[in-house]
Parts: structure tokens; C-alpha cells; sequence
């Protein structure tokens, strides 16, 4: 059966740019049939600042250490709040290693450096590439302004405030209030013993900006909310493709939208969409 459109969210992305060479063969079988694959710039933002933001990290320690044996014992050191970046930073030298070094392991801290710089250089090029269509409904500043080299460093990635608003969040939050309150209904009606922390979280921001829709130009409210935006953004007639099952499977049948769960290797479960009681 040939399948619509194909939206690609943040963990397909990542994947296909940094997993392991069989787990990206397995994602790219999923297009076959699809004539359209569709993103958006709010995706863009999370692939930036989770991943990039993470190998400008690892450029960095890369960058002050004399040994490459140094940087693992650098990210092993990391506080629970940052303990992602090993998982990040681990994926980026595994691909690092299988892309660039071959049998060649000299100078392997050199060659690391030299790649990351290349690596984040082109990383929005790379993201954009990647897919057909990028849509802007949140206008997310963060997808457009990337960190810039200076010297041997980069700046930071920055953080959004109300009072500095370059984006449109609020305004999309705004236009779509009835959605993010069946996103809200679900989460409310969901057992407590299938919901982690992230959902909890985004449960409490979201009700309150539903009274409240400029809450949302917080970062540290709209980047916790980053898969519900990213659910009502995906387009009605396409499918949401994600690694992300516990999240979406949750998200995307409270807005009668569907996805494509990634079951194995041989394997799509299309996820019908669910009634309302």
C-alpha cells in the first residue's frame, strides 16, 4: 500500500544523521513508498539543541584535552541533569569512528576534532537536506540562529524569554487551543502508572497555559512541551514517523492524527486512529 505524506520527527531525525548504520537502513526502508517527507522548524530546534548542542560539548573537551582516553573520563563526570549528553556524545564518536577512521586509529583525537567542527558546521545544511518540506507555524527563532564559531569555541545556544519573543509559539498555542486541550483530556485520563515524569510535567504547563498562552514563550515551558507542539503541527493527512513510541502513541490519537511505530526491522504497525469515548 503506498503511504502519504511522512512527517519525521525529532528522534527519526537524529537517527538518521547519527545512529548505526543498520538502524539508519532501517528508517530509510520506511520512504519507499512515501512521495513527501515533511518536518518542521520547531523539529529543527529540538535537532539542533539536543544533538548539535551536545558535539559542540564534545568539540569543546576535545578542544582542552591532550588525550583522547580524557574526553570519556570528561562525560562520564556529568550531573544527572546533563547525563544525555554521554548518551549524545557516545553516538557521536561511534559514528565518528565507523564514518572517518576505518583501520587508520592515529591520531584519533585530531581526526575527532576535525570531524565535529564539520559535523556542526553543516549540521543545519544536513538537517535540511533530509527531507522535502520544513514547516514554520511556531517561526522558532532557535532553528534559524545556530551558535557561531568563534575561535575555538562556540557561542551558546541561547535561551527564549518572553520578553525577548522572536518566535510565534504563543500565537500558534493560541490558534490551536483545542487541540492542546485534548492533548491535556488524554494525559488527564491516562493511568498514573503509564505516565513518566516528562508527561506529568507537560500535563502541568500545558493546563496552564491554556489559561495562559504566553507561558509558552518560556523555554522551560515550551521546550518540555516540544512533542505536543510537535503532534498538533504534523499535518492532519500525514503520518507522524518517530522512535519516540511511549510519547506519541499517547499524543497523537488525542488529536485523531496517526503514526507509523517502528516495530523491528521488517516491520510498520500503522496506529489507527482511536474514537473518543
Amino acid at each position: 500500500m503506498t503511504k502519504g505524506a511522512l512527517f519525521l520527527e525529532t528522534s527519526i531525525q537524529i537517527a538518521r544523521r547519527f545512529h548505526h548504520p543498520k538502524e539508519r537502513t532501517r528508517i530509510e526502508a520506511n520512504f519507499k513508498d512515501s512521495p513527501v517527507l515533511l518536518t518542521s522548524s520547531y523539529v529543527k530546534m529540538e535537532y539542533l539543541r539536543r544533538v548539535i548542542g551536545d558535539l559542540i560539548y564534545l568539540y569543546q573537551v576535545a578542544t582542552r584535552v591532550g588525550n583522547f582516553g580524557e574526553i570519556l573520563w570528561c562525560i562520564q563526570k556529568l550531573d544527572l541533569y546533563q547525563r544525555r549528553k554521554l548518551q549524545t556524545n557516545l553516538q557521536g564518536i561511534g559514528t565518528f569512528f565507523y564514518s572517518s577512521l576505518g583501520n587508520d586509529t592515529s591520531e584519533v583525537l585530531e581526526k575527532l576534532k576535525i570531524w565535529l567542527k564539520q559535523t556542526i558546521d553543516d549540521s543545519q545544511d544536513m538537517f535540511d537536506e533530509l527531507v522535502d518540506s520544513i514547516s514554520d507555524e511556531t517561526c522558532c527563532e532557535k532553528a534559524r540562529n545556530f551558535p557561531q564559531k568563534n575561535g575555538e569555541t562556540y557561542s551558546g545556544f541561547g535561551r527564549c524569554k518572553g520578553q525577548q519573543k522572536q518566535c510565534k509559539i504563543d500565537e500558534f498555542f493560541s490558534a490551536n487551543l483545542s487541540a492542546f486541550k485534548e492533548i491535556v483530556d488524554a494525559l488527564k485520563a491516562l493511568p498514573p502508572e503509564e505516565k513518566d515524569e516528562e508527561l506529568n510535567k507537560m500535563e502541568e504547563i500545558l493546563e496552564k497555559a491554556l489559561q495562559h498562552p504566553k507561558n509558552m514563550l518560556d523555554y522551560k515551558n515550551c521546550w518540555k512541551c516540544g512533542d505536543a507542539i510537535i503532534s498538533v503541527e504534523c499535518p492532519a493527512k500525514a503520518l507522524l514517523l518517530t522512535l519516540n513510541v511511549k510519547h506519541y502513541k499517547v499524543l497523537m490519537p488525542a488529536i485523531e492524527k496517526k503514526i507509523l511505530l517502528m516495530q523491528d526491522a521488517s516491520e510498520i504497525k500503522e496506529e489507527a486512529k482511536i474514537e473518543k469515548s
